[in-house]
């Protein structure tokens, strides 16, 4: 009887985990959008296009806009 507890407890342990690791994957996707939408958006206002285009390419200069604006 303990046996099957136990394993009826690790069962319901390693689904826990999958669920939390799938929530917060989607946060932070969420997170990923709105720091983006924000990015573009300010890029946008500044009249920085080309910015925009290259950092569409190229993901270093992507996360070295971001850094510029602390997003």
């Amino acid at each position: 009887m303990n046996l099957v507890l136990e394993q009826y407890r690790q069962k319901a342990f390693r689904e826990g985990i999958e669920e939390g690791m799938e929530k917060g994957m989607e946060k932070g996707v969420e997170s990923g959008k709105q720091r983006m939408a924000l990015l573009m958006g300010i890029l946008a206002e500044k009249g920085r296009v080309e910015d925009i285009k290259k950092a569409a390419g190229d993901k270093l200069y992507l996360e070295s806009l971001l850094s510029e604006f602390g997003l």
